[in-house]
């Protein structure tokens, strides 16, 4: 069973993959739901899904995450238990005045390291990580190549990969946040004409 060790401050807990939620994180360690998310033992940050819940494929098993948030909560917030059962319903205004204006949503945001790498003996080595953010509308392959050149601030084109070298195509499976949330898959961007040059070396002595 997949068990992982979160920890905030001197407190440090073991949870089993289905406890691996937003809420859950929330109630144990006494922080605002919404403001919740780990950093792995690189620092690369790991936000969880829709429904609160923190991908299987972000994370590595028995590995320890410290787990981040603001917003200590209140009375307001926190589970009914026991004696205050009843009473919790009751803490919520019965009716919200009609003359105040909706409250405007803010877009949701993600973030993703890319591996800036340049290829030598036939391997992959990073040298510098890009860390882009990027809302829903923008989990492209052209949105976050573009991104990544912007961090870099030249005019060079890239070419992302996988840890292989092996070229990521622009598809229905690159569309959307679920693909570019996942920090646990390496990605690696790499200057076109050098990728162009290290594949045709990679053809003429396969």
């Amino acid at each position: 069973m997949d068990t992982y060790t979160v920890f905030r401050g001197n407190r440090r807990i073991t949870l089993r993959l289905d406890d691996m939620r937003a809420e859950r994180l929330s109630r144990i360690f006494q922080i605002d739901v919404g403001s919740i998310y780990l950093t792995d033992d690189t620092n690369v940050v790991i936000f969880p899904l829709e429904d609160g819940r923190f991908s299987s494929f972000d994370l590595n098993e028995r590995a320890h995450y410290e787990v981040h948030g603001g917003g200590a909560q209140n009375h307001l917030s926190r589970a009914p238990t026991g004696a205050d059962h009843r009473q919790f319903g009751f803490l919520q205004p019965s009716s919200v005045p009609s003359n105040l204006p909706p409250r405007a949503s803010t877009p949701r945001s993600f973030q993703r390291s890319i591996h800036i790498s340049e290829p030598r003996n036939g391997k992959l080595f990073t040298t510098k990580v890009v860390v882009v953010r990027f809302l829903e509308s923008e989990a492209t392959l052209p949105s976050i190549l573009e991104k990544v050149k912007l961090a870099m601030g030249n005019d060079e084109m890239y070419v992302l990969t996988d840890s292989h070298g092996n070229q990521v195509m622009e598809s229905e499976g690159t569309t959307g946040s679920f693909y570019w949330r996942q920090n646990s898959r390496k990605l690696h961007a790499i200057e076109q004409a050098t990728f162009r040059q290290w594949q045709q070396r990679r053809t003429s002595t396969g």
